[in-house]
C-alpha cells in the first residue's frame, strides 16, 4: 500500500477493532427479568445515551445495574464527530453522551458550546504509536512527526488522531520545545496530511492498513485497539520516550440537563467504578479512568497531560485550517530600497530566501502565483509585473512544473529592483486578481511584502484604496490580504488598514530573522 492510500485509512478514522453496527439498543434489564421486577420502581427514568462505538459493548454490560436503579436507557452508537456537530448546531442532542476523548469538549469550547461534565472519565486507554517489526521507538512525538514516519489519523474527526497531534503540546515540558517550534512541526504536518487526502476515497480494510505499515511507517492507536486486534495483525507498540497521551471516555450532558438525567448519569458512573464495571473494562482491553496499567497491555507508560482547553482548541483549529490547501498570490516589493542591506544580505535576498523556503513547505496541491511591484515595474504607468500566474505547484508548463518555475522566478527578483514603491495601485490589482483566481476548495489570500511606503505620485490615495477594497470584498469569495512590513521603513499603519479592509492581518518583521517566521505565522493565522 502506498503512503497516500494509508493516509486515506486514517482520514476515515478506521479503528483496529471490529466494526460495530450503528444502531439502537433498548436496555430492558438482565436476562430472565420479568415484568414483575418493575413493581419495585415507582417510576422508570427513560433517557437517551449516545456512546462512542468502542464503548458500546461496555455500556451493554451496564444494563443490569441501570435497571435495578429504575433507569432505562435508549442507547445509540455514533462517532463522536457526528455527536459534536449535533451539539454545535443544537440539533437532536442526546440526554447523555460518552465521547471518544475529552478533545471534543475543547472543540466545542472553541465553538462557544458548553457541556456539563457528569463523569470526567469512565474508562481510558493510552495512545501509542504502532508499526511493524522494522520500526523504531522515537524519542518524542515531535521527533516522530518531524521524521515524517507517522501516518496520522484525522484529528478533525478522530479522537485518537487528535490526541496524537496534541501530544506535540502535551510533551512541551519534557522536550523543552517552544510554542513556535510546536507550530513549526504542526503546520507542515497538517499540510502533508491534507496532501495525502487529496482525491482519496473514504474507506479501507484492516488488511490494507497492516500492509501499508510495512517498513518504517507508524500509526497512532490506543492500547485497547492493539490488545484486541493490532497484535494479531503483527503490529507492535512504539511508545515515545517522552510519554503517551491518555484517551479517556468522559460522560457529558447538555448544560441545562434536568435532575432525572443527572440521576441516570450517577447510576451509570457508579457502575463503571464498581468491581463489575472495572472487570468488564479490563476484559475489553480498557484501563480504568486513572490510566493504571492492565496485564495484557503495553505496561507502565509516562502519561502526558491534555493541554488546557483554549490551547487544545487553538491547535485543533490550526490543524483544520492548515490541512485545507492554500491558494496564495505572493506579491513582493521590488523597489530600489530592497537593495538596502539587512545584516549580511540585501532585503531582496531575504525575500527570495523566504520565497524559496516557503516553496519547500507547501504541498503539491497548493496554488501559488508570484508578482513583483515598483513604480512602472510592468511598463509605463503599471506598477506590477506578473512573474508566474496562479497554478498548482504540481502543474506542468512546457515540461517544467510550477514549483520549479517559481523557484527560478524568485531568483530573477534579485535583478528586478528599481524605482519607488508603487504600493497602492499594485495592491488593488493583486486583490482583483485574487478574486478572479478564487477557488472555494482553497484558503485564498494575497501576501503583500514591502519595505517602504507608497511614493508613486500618480497613484490613488490610501483612503481611496481602502474604499475600493471594501467595495470589492465578497463574503462568498473570501480573499484576504496579508501585509508583511519588512524593516522599520515599512508603512505599517497603511498595511494594517489595507489588510483589515479585506479581513486579513498585517505583520511587522523588524529583523531579518523575523521574516520567515512572520511569513509562516501569516499562513497559519488564516
Amino acid at each position: 500500500m502506498t503512503k497516500g492510500r494509508l493516509g486515506l485509512v486514517v482520514a476515515a478514522g478506521v479503528t483496529l477493532v471490529a466494526v460495530v453496527t450503528v444502531g439502537v439498543l433498548v436496555v430492558n434489564g438482565p436476562p430472565g427479568a420479568s415484568a414483575d421486577d418493575d413493581r419495585a420502581c415507582d417510576k422508570l427514568t427513560h433517557r437517551n445515551l449516545t456512546v462512542a462505538p468502542a464503548m458500546l459493548g461496555i455500556v451493554q454490560s451496564a444494563s443490569s445495574a441501570l435497571r435495578a436503579d429504575c433507569v432505562v436507557l435508549k442507547v445509540k452508537s455514533e462517532p463522536s464527530v457526528q455527536v459534536a456537530r449535533r451539539f454545535e448546531f443544537n440539533k437532536a442532542v442526546p440526554d447523555l453522551w460518552i465521547a471518544e476523548s475529552n478533545t471534543w469538549q475543547a472543540r466545542l469550547y472553541d465553538k462557544k458550546v458548553k457541556l456539563r461534565i457528569v463523569g470526567p472519565a469512565l474508562a481510558s486507554s493510552p495512545v501509542v504509536l504502532a508499526g511493524g517489526p522494522k520500526t523504531k521507538t522515537p524519542e518524542s512525538w515531535r521527533a516522530a512527526f518531524d521524521s515524517d514516519t507517522v501516518d496520522l489519523r484525522d484529528p478533525s474527526s478522530d479522537g485518537v488522531g487528535a490526541l496524537a497531534m496534541l501530544a506535540l503540546r502535551s510533551e512541551m515540558t519534557a522536550t523543552g520545545a517552544t510554542d513556535q517550534q510546536v507550530r513549526e512541526t504542526l503546520v507542515p504536518l497538517a499540510q502533508r496530511y491534507g496532501e495525502q487526502q487529496d482525491g482519496q476515497a473514504e474507506n479501507a480494510s484492516l488488511k490494507g492498513l497492516v500492509e501499508g505499515l510495512a517498513g518504517d511507517r507508524l500509526i497512532p492507536v490506543t492500547e485497547q485497539e492493539l490488545v484486541n486486534a493490532g497484535a494479531q495483525a503483527g503490529l507492535e507498540a512504539r511508545v515515545p520516550a517522552k510519554g503517551a497521551p491518555l484517551l479517556q471516555f468522559p460522560l457529558y450532558a447538555p448544560s441545562k440537563a434536568d435532575a432525572g438525567t443527572l440521576a441516570a448519569a450517577r447510576v451509570l458512573t457508579r457502575w463503571f467504578a464498581s468491581p463489575t464495571g472495572q472487570n468488564a473494562l479490563t476484559e475489553a482491553g480498557f484501563r480504568p479512568a486513572d490510566g493504571q496499567p492492565i496485564r495484557q497491555g503495553v505496561g507502565a507508560v509516562r502519561l502526558l497531560p491534555l493541554p488546557v482547553p483554549f490551547a487544545a482548541a487553538g491547535d485543533l483549529h490550526l490543524w483544520q485550517v492548515m490541512s485545507q490547501p492554500s491558494s496564495v498570490l505572493a506579491v513582493f516589493d521590488a523597489s530600489g530600497s530592497m537593495d538596502f542591506m539587512a545584516g549580511n544580505q540585501s532585503r531582496m535576498q531575504l525575500a527570495v530566501n523566504v520565497a524559496k523556503t516557503a516553496l519547500e513547505v507547501f504541498p503539491d496541491r497548493a496554488r501559488i502565483g508570484l508578482w513583483v511591484f515598483s513604480i512602472d515595474q510592468g511598463g509605463k504607468g503599471k506598477d506590477w509585473r506578473e512573474l508566474e500566474p496562479m497554478r498548482r505547484l504540481d502543474a506542468t508548463v512546457d515540461g517544467a512544473n510550477q514549483r520549479d518555475l517559481l523557484d527560478s522566478k524568485a531568483e530573477e527578483m534579485l535583478g528586478l529592483t528599481n524605482g519607488g514603491t508603487g504600493l497602492y495601485d499594485s495592491t488593488l490589482a493583486a486583490y482583483r486578481q485574487g478574486l478572479e483566481d478564487y477557488d472555494a476548495a482553497y484558503s485564498n489570500s494575497v501576501i503583500l511584502m514591502t519595505d517602504g511606503a507608497n511614493d508613486d505620485p500618480g497613484s490613488m490615495s490610501l483612503n481611496r484604496l481602502v474604499q475600493k477594497l471594501k467595495a470589492l470584498r465578497n463574503p462568498r469569495k473570501p480573499v484576504r490580504i496579508i501585509g508583511i512590513g519588512i524593516s522599520q521603513d515599512a508603512d505599517f499603519a497603511a498595511l494594517k488598514r489595507i489588510s483589515k479592509a479585506t479581513g486579513g492581518q498585517a505583520y511587522s518583521a523588524d529583523t531579518p530573522e523575523d521574516i520567515l517566521n512572520v511569513f509562516a505565522e501569516a499562513i497559519a493565522n488564516r
